[in-house]
C-alpha cells in the first residue's frame, strides 16, 4: 500500500477495524499500524471520516451490538462481545449515542417487531385511479410524516368519492421526484372510477399488476398509525424484501398505502424472480 495516498490507509484502517471488533483498538495502535504518528493519523482519520478513530470505533461497535440484541443475545453479552469492558461502560455509551438504554430500545423493537408481524397477500390489481391533493416534497407540513388517514379531510364530502367505500379506499403515496433533487411530492387521496377532477385536485393512475399486500392493524391514535405505517415501510424494504426467494420489486408499479375503516394496507409492486 502506498502510505502517501492517505484516503488508501483510511479505507484499509477502516476496514480492519470493522473485521476486529472485539480486539483492543487504540488510536495510537492503528497509527503505529500504519506508519504514521498519532497526530498526523488522528488527522487524516478525522478528515477522511469526519469524526475521530475512538467515536468510529465506538458507533461501530454500538451498532453491531444493536443487532447482536434483536438477535437474542443477551445485553450484557452484547456489550461484551463488542468490545466493551464493562456493562456499565456499555449501558453509559448505548444510552448517550441513542438517548435511551438498550433494555428501552429492545422493548420498543420488541413492540415494533409484534406490531409489523404484517399478513401478507400477493394479489393481481387493475390499473387505478386516484383523486387528491399533491404536496411538495420540501413543503413545510407534517403530510409527509402523517398521510390520508389523519389528515381531517374529508373526502366523503365530494361527489367524486364512491359509495362503495369497502371496494376502493383512501391512498397515500410518494410520486413526481425532481430531476434535480430528487424530491418527492406526497399525494393523498381516494380511489374512485369517476372522471370528474374537483378543482385543485390531482390525478394519479395507479398502475396494474401484481402487488405484495401488508396488513397494518387498528392502532390507538393517528400519531401510532403513523409510527405502524413507517415501520412498516421499513420493514418490507430492509428485511421482506431482502429475504425473499419468490418475488423482487416491480419498477412497473408504485408503492401506496391505502386506509379502509381504521386498517390500513401497503402496497409493494412485485415480480417474481
Amino acid at each position: 500500500m502506498n502510505k502517501n495516498n492517505s484516503l488508501e490507509v483510511i479505507e484499509d484502517c477502516t476496514t480492519y477495524i470493522k473485521n476486529h471488533l472485539q480486539d483492543t483498538l487504540t488510536a495510537e495502535a492503528l497509527a503505529s499500524r500504519y506508519g504514521y504518528s498519532l497526530y498526523h493519523f488522528c488527522h487524516i482519520f478525522k478528515i477522511c471520516c469526519d469524526m475521530s478513530p475512538g467515536k468510529y470505533i465506538r458507533l461501530l461497535r454500538l451498532e453491531k451490538a444493536k443487532k447482536d440484541i434483536l438477535s437474542g443475545m443477551s445485553i450484557t453479552q452484547a456489550g461484551f462481545d463488542n468490545g466493551f469492558e464493562t456493562s456499565s461502560g456499555f449501558s453509559k455509551a448505548f444510552r448517550k449515542e441513542y438517548g435511551i438504554s438498550a433494555r428501552e430500545y429492545l422493548k420498543q423493537n420488541k413492540e415494533s417487531e409484534v406490531l409489523i408481524m404484517l399478513h401478507v397477500e400477493i394479489k393481481t390489481l387493475q390499473s387505478q385511479t386516484a383523486l387528491g391533493y399533491e404536496i411538495p416534497g420540501e413543503y413545510d407540513s407534517d403530510y409527509s410524516k402523517s398521510g390520508a388517514y389523519w389528515n381531517h379531510i374529508n373526502f366523503k364530502e365530494y361527489p367524486a368519492y364512491p359509495e362503495g367505500i369497502h371496494d376502493y379506499g383512501e391512498v397515500g403515496l410518494w410520486t413526481h421526484p425532481d430531476h434535480i433533487s430528487g424530491e418527492l411530492h406526497y399525494f393523498f387521496g381516494f380511489l374512485t372510477d369517476s372522471t370528474e377532477i374537483p378543482d385543485g385536485f390531482h390525478k394519479v393512475e395507479i398502475p396494474a399488476g401484481r402487488y405484495a399486500v401488508f396488513t397494518i392493524k387498528s392502532q390507538e391514535t393517528p400519531e401510532k398509525m403513523a409510527d405502524a405505517i413507517r415501520d412498516g415501510w421499513r420493514y418490507v424494504f430492509t428485511e421482506w424484501l431482502c429475504t425473499q426467494k419468490e418475488y423482487k420489486i416491480s419498477h412497473q408499479g408504485m408503492c401506496f398505502e391505502c386506509y379502509q375503516g381504521e386498517e390500513a394496507y401497503l402496497y409493494l409492486p412485485v415480480i417474481d424472480l
